[in-house]
């Protein structure tokens, strides 16, 4: 569940799949794709995991 007053972040697919395709193919870390593309670690696992 989203916290009070938290806005709901919508990457486009590019962005997706380029966050995935660098952690599946060149074994990127869940920090490191989240600072390069500036968004949380979490969501950078949830796109992982889509």
């Amino acid at each position: 569940m989203a916290k009070k007053g938290q806005k709901f972040v919508k990457y486009s697919k590019e962005k997706r799949l380029q966050t995935v395709s660098k952690k599946i193919n060149k074994g990127k870390s869940y920090k490191y794709l989240a600072e390069k593309y500036g968004m949380s670690c979490t969501s950078s696992v949830t796109l992982s995991y889509l």
